[in-house]
């Protein structure tokens, strides 16, 4: 990724520094957070359940917990497809029934603000049915040049394909989510219902 990080990347970073027991010196310089950008995301992370707070001789000790290394397996999947890594997976495990009903893709944290990924998953998740670059601005609130960059992004790495326009002449290419994009879809759910929880 580059150097301005998603929440839910930096959220990841901060669970996997601390998914052997670590103090705050180790979770900064792990996750490459100052000590106040650290102690805001533990807190959200602790309230979020993905981290416990141990106490050991004089100084507190954070370990991420069960549901916190969930949220992080499934994160670095997110992060394996975007840069590429991803080479085999099985397409069974993708259940587009839980992609169509969750609505929690439209409620991003408001706290912070929209990242590659949500933009990413906001983008897969209105392709489930083929649609014009004009209508998927619209539905993501996205700008023309926003939108196709973001879009060419999702053709090179395989998540999105190109199908004909269709009857209609002024359209001449649709875009529509592939298994791998669907895939992106289930393990960034994941991720936000666990964020939500």
């Amino acid at each position: 990724m580059n150097s301005k990080r998603d929440h839910i990347v930096i959220l990841s970073d901060i669970v996997d520094s601390c998914s052997e027991g670590r103090g705050i010196t180790y979770v900064m310089m792990a996750s490459g957070l100052n000590y106040i950008q650290a102690k805001r995301y533990l807190e959200y992370a602790i309230d979020r359940g993905f981290i416990e707070v141990v106490n050991a001789s004089s100084r507190r000790i954070y370990r991420a917990t069960t549901k916190g290394l969930k949220f992080l397996r499934a994160v670095k999947c997110l992060r394996r497809i975007i840069n590429g890594g991803l080479t085999d997976f099985d397409v069974n495990e993708v259940s587009l029934e839980t992609i169509n009903s969750m609505e929690v893709l439209t409620e991003v944290y408001s706290e912070f603000r929209r990242g590659k990924l949500d933009l990413y998953a906001c983008i897969l998740l209105q392709t489930l049915t083929p649609i014009s670059i004009s209508t998927l601005c619209n539905k993501c609130f996205l700008n023309r040049m926003t939108c196709t960059h973001a879009v060419s992004t999702l053709l090179r790495l395989g998540l999105l394909r190109e199908v004909e326009g269709g009857n209609d002449r002024r359209i001449r290419r649709l875009y529509e989510v592939t298994d791998e994009g669907l895939y992106f879809l289930q393990n960034y759910i994941l991720a936000v219902t666990l964020l939500s929880s």
